[in-house]
C-alpha cells in the first residue's frame, strides 16, 4: 500500500506537473498568437506606409519628368533666341559697316536706274538749275567718287 500511495502521489504530482506545463504552454501559445497578431498589424501598417511612399515617389517622378521637359523646352527656346540675337547683331554690324550711304549708292548704281539717274542729271543741267544741281551733286559726289574709285581699282587689277 505504501508503494501504491507513493505511486498515487507520484501520479498526482505528474498530473499536476502536466496540467501546469499545459497551462504554461497555453499561455505561451496565447502570447505567441498575440505577438503574431501584433506583427500582422505592424506588417499591414508597413504595407500602407510603403504604398504611400510609392505613391509619393510616383508623384515626384512625374513632377521631375515635367520639369525636365520644361527645362528642355526652355533650353531650345534660349538656343533659338541666341541664334536670332546673333543674326540681329550681324545685321546691325552690316548696317553699321555699309550704312544708308551704301544703300543709296547701290540704288543709284543699279543698272536699271542708271538711265534715270543720268537723265535726271542732264535735265537738271539743261534746265539751268545749277545751284540745285550743285547741291544735289555735292550729296551724290561722295558716292560717285567711291564708285568711280572702286571701278578704277577694279580695272587696274
Amino acid at each position: 500500500m505504501a508503494a501504491n500511495a507513493a505511486l498515487m502521489k507520484e501520479k498526482a504530482a505528474t498530473e499536476a506537473a502536466a496540467k501546469e506545463a499545459e497551462a504554461r504552454g497555453a499561455k505561451v501559445l496565447e502570447e505567441a498568437d498575440a505577438d503574431c497578431s501584433k506583427l500582422n498589424k505592424a506588417v499591414e501598417g508597413l504595407k500602407v506606409e510603403v504604398q504611400n511612399r510609392v505613391t509619393i515617389l510616383e508623384e515626384v517622378t512625374a513632377c521631375a519628368t515635367e520639369a525636365e521637359s520644361r527645362a528642355r523646352e526652355a533650353t531650345e527656346a534660349r538656343d533659338s533666341l541666341t541664334i536670332s540675337l546673333d543674326q540681329l547683331k550681324a545685321d546691325r554690324d552690316c548696317m553699321r559697316d555699309h550704312g544708308i550711304g551704301h544703300i543709296v549708292g547701290t540704288i543709284l548704281d543699279a543698272p536699271e536706274n542708271a538711265s534715270a539717274v543720268n537723265e535726271l542729271k542732264e535735265r537738271a543741267q539743261e534746265a539751268g538749275f545749277k545751284a540745285g544741281y550743285n547741291e544735289c551733286l555735292s550729296h551724290v559726289n561722295p558716292f560717285t567718287r567711291v564708285n568711280l574709285l572702286m571701278k578704277d581699282l577694279g580695272s587696274m587689277a
